[in-house]
């Protein structure tokens, strides 16, 4: 769902979840943590999205709502549910029109305690409470985490959103709006700032009185790895925070009209010549969602024509296996249609706002009229952006492609590799689409890359403050690798190795990564981009042998880099950089001295 659209109404098919909602309707009149737990297809996403749109169409009491959905794409699930946040109270006319006179009247006092981060942002949106658009609201936001290196950083990192960050935010929508809000983050286990979000749930719910009225829910898997996580959360403060377990659908007597809407709903989509009971139906459902949408789909590859091609749904939806496509995948003929579907399968689903930057890049010569041909064949849904449709589903596609199509399939990866990496020259907001998607490729261990991909994957990983794989950025020999794409990517990640190496106190390794530097950005068609990397890396590395008492070293290497910023005059960042560092040699000299004065 994009971000800010409305929330979709399933409540006529969203069967057996009403004592779920009403337990979760009950949970957000307070402030907390409510994480909802369910195997996949189990109709967590609807039900979530089903209390969004009730609390939000609620006269009586009506909520604010930020919900985001995370598919494995990088995003920083607490930023883009605050975006949504935003969004969704800026595009409603009457309260875009609150917010402005709000804001003209008490300016000053609205932003009394905020952080200077977000102080900036507040006056950005301030400026245009009058129904900003989505794409401003979101680049305002997003400036919160733009990296910002200098030469004794920790490396060049997009910074995920931080607690005092996403307070002052919910804070200031509080002020004005008055109203209680709620936060939703589903697929939260796939988000990339899991770190980051972990220490904001602990300080949220520590500090609860700092936040106005405020309820997060979080979705995710039972068997996500940072479970533990959660459950240490919970367990420390039970009072403000709940473990939710979304049991199968309530079909029992107590509910028997939701049971009874059910069977309608399936009559409705079935018609078989041999007559099934109500309990013949119900077991084979089992009290399970995912059975009922395979049965329903109108667009479905295989149609319910008999007892056993129903049981067989069945006994599939259980598994989340997608038998379809051993049949449907052999039979891309079309010249460009397997290549296609290999690329969607690699990645993940995004928003259309993704898409309008990832497609040129995606298709890469072409035709975008295959994708009409992939949804005719029901390979792909009828949807905008392009979507295999559930997660499951998608997996199925993938693994597919890997078991009978594996050289293909690695040759497609190569490709976005390469041309996802070219994109990849800053770490403004709008690289974020492309370097999201190149984390999401680094999960396919079953592929067989060259090192060249490998080592673009961990420097983009880098970016994320993923440590790279030290066999893969060391070892590289520039002065052997053809490249067809991504020289930018390398070069930042060289040198966030280079500062962890240094952090390591691995001196040879540090040493080693700078050459690799030095190969990189003294090609005759290196970008200024490159050069800039290289600089960073030199500037650091005096550091280093300054702090060491290393003079000699040290000179000789800031000559090298007064070297480059005059053999390239035209850099100003590089020209920028070296007077950065004379400024800090000046300082350590000063702060040398005073340490070694004489005290009374």
């Amino acid at each position: 769902m994009d971000t800010g659209a409305p929330f979709p109404d399933n409540s006529s098919i969203l069967f057996g979840r009403e004592p779920d909602l009403t337990e979760l309707l009950s949970r957000i009149k307070h402030p907390g943590l409510t994480v909802v737990t369910a195997r996949p297809q189990m109709g967590k996403t609807w039900l979530l999205q089903e209390l969004g749109r009730q609390v939000t169409i609620n006269e009586a009491e009506p909520h604010l709502v930020g919900y985001f959905e995370s598919r494995s794409e990088g995003a920083d699930s607490l930023l883009r549910a605050l975006i949504d946040l935003y969004t969704r109270w800026l595009a409603n006319t009457d309260y875009a029109a609150q917010a402005n006179m709000v804001w003209q009247q008490n300016r000053g006092k609205l932003l009394t305690g905020v952080t200077d981060s977000v102080a900036s942002v507040i006056e950005k949106l301030g400026d245009c409470f009058t129904v900003p658009g989505a794409r401003l609201i979101s680049k305002t936001l997003q400036g919160l985490t733009r990296s910002n290196t200098t030469l004794q950083s920790a490396g060049l990192q997009i910074q995920p959103l931080q607690y005092d960050q996403a307070r002052d935010l919910v804070r200031t929508v509080r002020k004005i709006t008055n109203f209680p809000l709620i936060l939703i983050l589903d697929g939260w286990e796939q988000s990339r700032t899991l770190d980051a979000g972990i220490s904001i749930l602990h300080a949220f719910l520590r500090h609860l009185a700092e936040w106005p009225r405020v309820h997060i829910i979080i979705g995710m898997r039972p068997e996500a790895p940072v479970i533990t996580e959660i459950e240490k959360i919970i367990k420390d403060q039970p009072a403000r925070s709940l473990f939710y377990h979304l049991p199968l659908m309530h079909l029992d007597e107590e509910n028997k009209d939701a049971r009874q809407a059910l069977l309608e709903h399936v009559r409705s989509h079935i018609s078989l010549e041999e007559a099934l009971t109500d309990a013949e139906l119900l077991h084979q459902i089992d009290g399970y969602p995912a059975v009922v949408n395979r049965w329903t789909d109108p667009l479905s590859a295989i149609e319910v024509d008999s007892v056993n091609t129903l049981k067989k749904l069945a006994e599939d939806a259980h598994a989340n296996r997608f038998r379809e496509f051993d049949s449907l995948l052999p039979e891309l003929d079309k010249p460009g249609e397997c290549q296609l579907a290999m690329r969607l399968a690699l990645i993940t689903s995004f928003g259309d706002e993704w898409w309008q930057q990832l497609k040129v890049s995606i298709l890469n010569g072409l035709d975008e009229a295959l994708l009409d041909d992939l949804r005719y064949k029901k390979i792909l849904e009828q949807t905008q952006p392009p979507s295999f449709g559930h997660d499951k589903r998608w997996d199925a596609v993938r693994n597919w492609f890997l078991v009978n199509r594996n050289i293909d399939m690695t040759r497609q990866a190569k490709l976005l590799i390469h041309t996802f990496a070219a994109q990849i020259t800053d770490t403004n907001e709008d690289k974020l689409p492309f370097s999201s998607l190149l984390l999401n490729l680094q999960s396919h261990q079953i592929l067989s890359l060259p090192q060249i991909c490998h080592a673009l994957l961990d420097a983009n990983g880098s970016l994320f403050g993923i440590r790279a794989d030290k066999s893969v950025i060391s070892e590289l020999r520039i002065q052997d690798i053809q490249f067809k794409g991504g020289e930018v990517l390398l070069a930042m990640g060289l040198f966030n190795t280079l500062i962890a190496a240094k952090a390591e106190d691995e001196l040879p390794r540090r040493d080693a990564l700078l050459e690799e530097l030095r190969q990189l950005a003294t090609n005759d068609e290196a970008e200024p981009a490159v050069r800039e990397q290289l600089a960073k890396g030199l500037g650091s590395t005096v550091i280093s042998h300054s702090e060491l008492g290393q003079i000699d070293l040290a000179e000789i290497v800031r000559k090298e880099f007064f070297s480059l910023a005059e053999n390239f005059p035209e850099d100003d960042r590089i020209r920028e950089l070296y007077s950065k560092l004379l400024v800090l040699i000046e300082e350590m000299a000063v702060n040398h001295d005073k340490e070694t004065i004489p005290q009374d």
